[in-house]
């Protein structure tokens, strides 16, 4: 998949997905996900909207740029959202989420792998 669809893709799940976390962390983490909520979960919910918002901006932007820039993005993301998977994968073992957190595990995943097979074999530029 071209590093350009990625970013695209990333972006398209990330910013949405922050403005939710953002405005509505009891409606997503309790009510579609099934995870008990509090006060702190409440603003570590917002947090995180803000960090997919961030990245949702980052990865759009990063499109146009230089192979360099993107690789080192890819290796930043591949790092993240494999850690992010563990985290989720873990949840799921303990029951923090209901079957819906699959789809969160799925998420990180897949964005974990194709940053990783981008960042260890990136596109090859055509030369003039």
């Amino acid at each position: 998949m071209p590093m350009r669809t990625v970013l695209t893709l990333n972006s398209i799940v990330a910013m949405p997905m922050g403005l939710l976390f953002t405005l509505f962390p009891g409606l997503i983490l309790s009510s579609v996900y099934g995870a008990s909520m509090n006060e702190t979960g409440a603003v570590l919910a917002r947090m995180l909207g803000g960090e997919f918002l961030c990245f949702g901006v980052i990865t759009w932007l990063a499109r146009g740029k230089s192979l360099e820039t993107q690789l080192l993005l890819a290796l930043g993301c591949f790092i993240g959202f494999g850690v992010g998977a563990l985290a989720l994968v873990w949840g799921q073992m303990i029951g923090v989420f209901n079957a819906l957190g699959w789809l969160m595990v799925a998420t990180y995943v897949f964005f974990a792998l194709a940053y990783g097979v981008l960042y260890v074999k990136p596109p090859v530029l055509d030369t003039p």
